[in-house]
């Protein structure tokens, strides 16, 4: 049985604290998808079906004059999170732009960047790999559950909205 440790930031009334969380083999499944219900919980999770930008009816969206989507690196609502890889700050980077970009859709940038870190992790080598691995889907289950409402402020930022005969 090998046993894994995580290490987790977290906020509760209004002080942060911090945890050292051992799994071992047989129950990390189960102990990930238990953070994720709570992060879910906590961040007033949204369906991905729910989670799309749109104009008001009659008007299309379309890309803002002048605006460049950034990255604020990994984290969201002035939370950063320090990772462990600069090949995982740029999957990082690259999520935020796809957000950013008017019309996009929120699944392909998560299925993107899920894509991403899962292919930096696996340059590493086997003992790195399993550590990157564990804290990559750990960083995935946020970006899953926290992330509809940074997608929607991006969007909002990103897109106009004007009426369709303009087009």
């Amino acid at each position: 049985m090998k046993l894994v440790h995580v290490f987790f930031i977290g906020f509760s009334q209004g002080f942060f604290y911090t945890s050292d969380c051992h799994f071992n083999s047989d129950n990390l499944g189960e102990g990930l998808k238990a953070i994720g219900d709570i992060a879910g919980i906590i961040g007033g999770k949204v369906s991905d079906e729910k989670c799309s930008y749109s104009c008001p009816r009659g008007q299309k969206t379309v890309p803002r004059r002048g605006y460049t989507a950034h990255s604020n690196g990994c984290g969201a609502y002035g939370i950063q999170v320090e990772v462990f890889s600069p090949e995982i700050s740029q999957c990082c980077d690259v999520h935020d732009i796809c957000y950013g970009t008017c019309n996009k859709k929120r699944s392909k940038c998560d299925k993107d960047f899920k894509n991403c870190i899962e292919k930096a992790c696996k340059r590493k080598s086997s003992k790195k790999r399993s550590d990157c691995l564990i804290n990559s889907q750990l960083l995935y289950a946020g970006a899953m559950a926290l992330g509809c409402q940074a997608y929607l402020h991006s969007q909002e930022k990103a897109c106009s909205c004007i009426i369709s005969d303009e087009l």
